[in-house]
């Protein structure tokens, strides 16, 4: 990334995290551009889309692999440009990866391997009925100078908070904490309305689901100060029986 730079005065692990960071952001820089000369516009979403607001420090955060979200009606365009760029697409003989809302492909740069995550979902259209215009009609230009340059943006905060809750649902290992901690960061980081955000789960389906991620993360000490969230985010009876028992942070992720 031209305009980044460098870290001389890094410890070791944290200037391997920055020069990591930098690979990946370089990959989403050149994928972007691509895109933009062909009217296809590119939402980072998850880890990629957090660094230069919620970690200021682009050492602060590993990136695993780079998320990116177009819309479904782009989604073979992508493919393709991904190709050009010298992309493989993973090798996949589920039938129902094949024809998911996401594609995983690869991008090889000397000695690393990229997993970049193709989505024109962030999860299964008949599950959750989450409308893509109000996502890109809503979204904001990357904080990174350089990915905002070539057209890269981002979900809004409210839309980056009820994706977390979909992966850790979805996707995340029962161990992993990450997708709290980076919900505590946009929380720190960005002025979110409580009703604002209720309403926005309510029109994903994803009332209980958003529910269940900030009382888990409020339970392991991470997500802080959600009561004013959790509040907007009314359960049944049942459901707040259930979560007394599962919401013990000694017990494994209940998602």
């Amino acid at each position: 990334m031209n305009n980044l730079p460098s870290r001389p005065g890094l410890a070791h692990p944290a200037r391997t995290t920055f020069v990591h960071n930098i690979l990946f952001l370089k990959i989403l820089k050149d994928l972007a551009a691509a895109c933009a000369g062909r009217g296809i516009t590119v939402l980072a979403i998850k880890g990629s889309a957090f660094l230069g607001r919620e970690y200021r420090d682009l050492s602060e955060r590993r990136m695993t692999d780079i998320d990116v979200l177009v819309r479904r009606s782009e989604f073979g365009g992508l493919e393709r440009i991904l190709l050009e760029l010298g992309g493989t697409r993973a090798p996949d003989d589920n039938v129902l990866h094949q024809q998911s809302y996401e594609r995983l492909y690869h991008i090889t740069k000397g000695d690393f391997r990229v997993a970049i995550d193709l989505h024109h979902a962030f999860a299964h259209p008949q599950a959750f009925p989450i409308d893509y215009e109000r996502v890109f009609s809503d979204a904001e230009g990357h904080p990174l100078e350089d990915l905002r340059r070539v057209g890269v943006q981002r979900p809004s905060a409210e839309h980056s908070l009820l994706l977390l809750a979909l992966h850790q649902l979805y996707d995340a290992f029962p161990v992993e904490f990450r997708n709290f901690h980076d919900a505590q960061r946009i929380l720190e980081r960005n002025s979110v309305n409580p009703r604002k955000l209720a309403a926005e789960a309510e029109r994903w389906g994803v009332r209980s689901v958003l529910h269940f991620f900030l009382a888990r993360g409020s339970a392991l000490g991470i997500v802080q100060a959600v009561e004013s969230f959790i509040v907007e985010l009314p359960l049944s009876r049942l459901r707040r029986r259930a979560m007394r028992i599962l919401l013990d942070p000694a017990r494994a992720d209940p998602f």
